[in-house]
């Protein structure tokens, strides 16, 4: 029994050392380095980008969702930190137009996740009173993910209701928005 024991000990050895082994007998130069591959694949910004994100599409009453009216969106946002998978935003400027409402953004961040190609902005707006107003923004980039998020030809996402909103007021439907990079 001791030695059928030890043969399965060294034979478990054996297949560990036959599976290991090849792995680190391989030339360096055949190995690509992995933090380059990886960087290529979900690295499509980089920190300090300026992008603009624009487009048009329809506002829908909170209350009576079949008053609705058009709306318009321009946002500048500034590329903060860019980590394995995703970016952080904050925004700069832009405005929001809502029927004959115009509103002037005053800050906010967002997010962009490269693996699933979903962004989240969280605006504060003023109103022409000079009021705070916040909007969140839900949108999906279109088309397979990641192979569109290539901002050097810009890109293509969709703002969703009722996920997007201006609190209390209208849900947003973005749909087409482009972002574009512009410095």
């Amino acid at each position: 029994m001791k030695r059928l024991a030890l043969l399965g000990t060294v034979l478990a050895v054996v297949v560990a050392l036959a599976i290991v082994v090849p792995g680190y007998a391989a030339q360096p130069s055949r190995i690509p380095p992995l933090a380059k591959v990886h960087d290529k694949l979900t690295r499509p910004l980089t920190a300090g980008m300026v992008l603009t994100i624009s487009g048009s599409g329809t506002a829908f009453n909170i209350t009576d969702q079949s008053s609705q009216t058009t709306a318009s969106i321009q946002l500048t946002v500034k590329v903060l930190r860019v980590s394995m998978g995703r970016a952080l935003f904050t925004v700069t400027g832009g405005k929001l137009k809502v029927g004959s409402d115009t509103f002037t953004a005053d800050g906010g961040r967002g997010i962009l996740n490269f693996h699933t190609g979903r962004m989240l902005l969280k605006v504060h707006f003023k109103d022409s009173d000079n009021k705070p107003v916040h909007l969140v923004l839900f949108g999906k980039v279109n088309g397979k993910v990641p192979s569109k998020i290539d901002i050097g030809n810009g890109f293509s996402l969709n703002f969703l209701r009722p996920q997007s909103k201006l609190a209390g007021r209208w849900l947003l439907e973005f749909p087409g928005t482009t972002v574009t990079r512009t410095s």
